[in-house]
């Protein structure tokens, strides 16, 4: 404690000269004369003059001294007085000014929402009034007061509970103590160091990654966490696609494990898709994005009408197209089926491409397709696995296919009547029917081959049998001949259904005999063939 005091000092006798004054002080009680500093003065007659005291001490208390000035040649008396009509005793109160010491801080650590003992020890050379800590850098109060839990007040433990809130982030905290003595005085320059273990869960998105995806699909996530032994609290499952959009959350705690959300795409057609996914554990949060994008492709790929050249299919060629597009088209297939039993005949892939696939102009042989009420089929599939189809309906009828001339020749006829004829093969294909008639035209000028149910000069052979061959494409008077089966060998290569039933195919041969009566010359003209229901 420093106390200054200005002190009045009159020279009460007829002393004119200038006369120097010796100042001195007596301590009493606890105040001693070294910690008294009293300038001298130098004064004339009837002069007062004004001096200085200072008074210092460490201690605290109350204190007084008596102040004599005498002249240097003690030729005069002074009288020294403090104003107040007291004579030359000062009091005075020393002060306590020491602030308190705050030593052996601890440092501590522990998780959110944990409670965590810390202590300090306070000292003062009077009295430690109170200890506070300042948690307000972990959410909490600047002045929590610590208790004393050992020692005493000038020298004492103090300690106290803290808890650490739920969100308080992974870290190192300073947390300063402020120490207050019975007189006021403050010391706040030490803290307690509180480490907070709170590292955030460890996301890893497992599915989807990569590829197409559509329709309903399973979000899967491992979430792993090292806080409260593992006690996730909440996993949030979202798709980006330039900004967040919600899919779902799991919420019931499985501790470390595999979390996942059903996620119904239906409607989205996105590409460059990641799956980003928020885990909390209660303490703290992580973020996890797959490693790479997919695609959501819920829009199937979608047709042209089928062009089919002729719905009504007989003997002849007929084709079909059509063009699928999508974004992502990954292959196409054709089938040709019985639309009473479904039977399917005939079936093709396109060529996948990334963008579209078509099938243009695809030909088939009509003679090969059984009569009935056949659809063509056609479906696609997209690389996320999208399914769609178009059809169109034909209708097969009953039809029979002649070579335009004879295939060749296995005899060529002698004169009249060697009896050798000639001898021509055919090769015809039907449908529907199992039986044919065969007219012949012949002439040469103006002479006539007769044919006309005349098995003497021509028939048709199937191997097996005989029939009369008719001369005008009335096939009246010609006879019927059976014809076989085909076989599935002889089917096209598209025709995989291996559908033989009503398909017909048979090697004839037309035997011609020069007759009696026959001009010479050369005979040409025209022949046909027909199918009959019955024999």
């Amino acid at each position: 404690m420093n106390a200054t005091y200005l002190i009045n000092i009159s020279n009460l006798g007829n002393n004119t000269n200038p006369i120097i004054y010796n100042l001195s002080v007596q301590g009493s009680g606890l105040l001693n004369a070294s910690q008294i500093t009293l300038n001298s003065t130098t004064m004339g007659g009837v002069i007062s003059a004004i001096v200085q005291l200072n008074v210092s001490n460490a201690a605290a208390g109350t204190y007084y001294t008596n102040i004599t000035a005498v002249a240097s040649d003690n030729s005069s008396a002074i009288f020294v007085s403090l104003g107040n009509g007291l004579a030359s005793q000062i009091t005075t109160t020393v002060l306590d000014i020491t602030n308190p010491q705050v030593i052996n801080t601890t440092s501590a650590s522990g998780n959110p929402n944990s409670t965590i003992l810390v202590n300090t020890t306070a000292t003062d050379n009077v009295a430690v009034a109170q200890v506070f800590i300042n948690l307000s850098s972990i959410g909490g109060s600047a002045l929590t007061a610590m208790s004393l839990v050992s020692g005493n007040t000038t020298n004492g433990t103090y300690a106290a509970n803290i808890t650490v809130p739920l969100y308080t982030l992974n870290g190192i905290y300073a947390l300063p103590i402020r120490a207050n003595d019975t007189s006021g005085n403050v010391n706040g320059t030490q803290t307690i160091t509180l480490t907070v273990n709170n590292v955030a869960p460890v996301v890893t998105v497992i599915s989807p990654v990569s590829g197409y995806i559509r329709g309903t699909v399973i979000v899967n996530a491992t979430v792993t966490d090292n806080n409260g032994n593992g006690t996730v609290a909440n996993v949030t499952f979202y798709y980006y696609n330039g900004t967040y959009n919600f899919i779902g959350s799991q919420n019931v705690s499985q501790g470390n494990a595999v979390y996942n959300v059903s996620w119904n795409t239906a409607g989205l057609n996105l590409a460059n898709i990641s799956i980003f996914v928020n885990a909390t554990d209660g303490t703290n949060w992580a973020n996890g994005t797959s490693g790479s994008t997919f695609v959501v492709d819920s829009i199937a790929p979608q047709f042209s009408a089928i062009s089919v050249n002729s719905n009504s299919v007989y003997a002849g060629n007929f084709n079909f197209s059509v063009t699928i597009t999508g974004l992502y088209f990954a292959s196409a297939s054709y089938s040709i089926y019985n639309a009473t039993n479904s039977s399917i005949i005939w079936t093709n892939n396109a060529t996948a491409t990334t963008a579209n696939g078509t099938f243009s102009s695809i030909a088939f042989d009509g003679i090969y397709l059984p009569v009935g009420n056949w659809t063509i089929n056609v479906s696609a599939t997209d690389l996320a696995g999208n399914l769609n189809s178009t059809a169109a309906n034909i209708t097969s009828y009953a039809a029979i296919r002649a070579p335009s001339a004879y295939d060749s020749q296995a005899q060529a006829p002698g004169t009249i009547g060697s009896g050798t004829p000639g001898i021509y093969n055919f090769t015809i294909y039907a449908k529907g029917y199992q039986y044919t008639r065969m007219y012949l035209n012949l002439t040469s000028g103006s002479n006539k081959f007769a044919t006309s149910n005349n098995t003497n000069n021509a028939y048709l052979y199937n191997g097996t049998g005989s029939a009369a061959i008719d001369d005008n494409g009335a096939y009246s008077n010609a006879a019927t001949l059976m014809v076989s089966g085909i076989s599935a060998g002889a089917l096209p290569g598209y025709a995989t259904g291996g559908i033989t039933a009503g398909i017909y195919k048979q090697a004839l041969q037309i035997y011609l005999y020069p007759y009696s009566g026959l001009s010479a010359g050369t005979y040409s003209g025209n022949f046909g063939f027909a199918l009959s229901q019955t024999p």
